[in-house]
Order: C-alpha cells, then structure tokens, then sequence
C-alpha cells in the first residue's frame, strides 16, 4: 500500500490477517505480520492484534509469544525481521511484510514463502 502516515495501514493489514486466519478452512492456518525489529512488530501492531481479537468467543492471547490462537485452530503471530533465523524453516498460509524496505537483505531471503 502507499498511504500516508497513520492513514491506518497497520489496522488494516492486521485485520486482513485475522480474516483470514477465521476463514480459511484448512486445519490450522497460520499468519504472521512481520516488522524489522520485534520490539517494532509489539510497539505497532500488538494492540490492534489484541483489540480485533479479544471479543472472540474461545480466543486464546498469549502476551508472552505475541499470538493470538483463534478457536477454529488458527494462528496470528508477530515476529521481527532482527532475528532471521526465527524465521527459517516457518511454513505460513499468509503474512504481512511491514516497512520491508527496512528489513536487511539477510532478513528478506528468511521470510517464509507463502
């Protein structure tokens, strides 16, 4: 997307990734949004994670992991682009790339192929 600053490109793209984590119907979809740094990835868009979800009869939040387990068995969770080794080897339905400009080359060949 090109939007300017907080013209709600984070709520968007979190919401998008929650829709389709509750509509996908294969068994246990995961979904990940993914910033440059994890402390990045909680700062923007946990609490939107959070709020969207928590109205959601058997939604499981889990503050320590930042992921939302949903009751048909999917998945939402935040990861930072810091750490390209957490990413290796993660097999994901779908993910949302924040700020990849920003992210290290290493970082960019890490992030799971959807």
């Amino acid at each position: 997307m090109v939007c300017h600053r907080r013209a709600g490109k984070t709520v968007a793209c979190v919401a998008d990734l929650v829709d389709a984590a509750l509509r996908l119907k294969k068994p246990n979809p995961r979904f990940a949004y993914i910033a440059p740094y994890f402390s990045q990835a909680k700062d923007v868009a946990w609490v939107y994670l959070k709020d969207m979800t928590r109205d959601i009869p058997g939604v499981e939040i889990n503050e320590t992991e930042l992921r939302v387990d949903l009751p048909n068995g999917g998945r939402v969770r935040l990861y930072g682009a810091d750490n390209p080794d957490r990413l290796r080897g993660l097999f994901l339905d779908g993910c949302v790339l924040d700020e990849f400009g920003d992210m290290t080359p290493g970082a960019r060949r890490s992030v799971p192929r959807v």
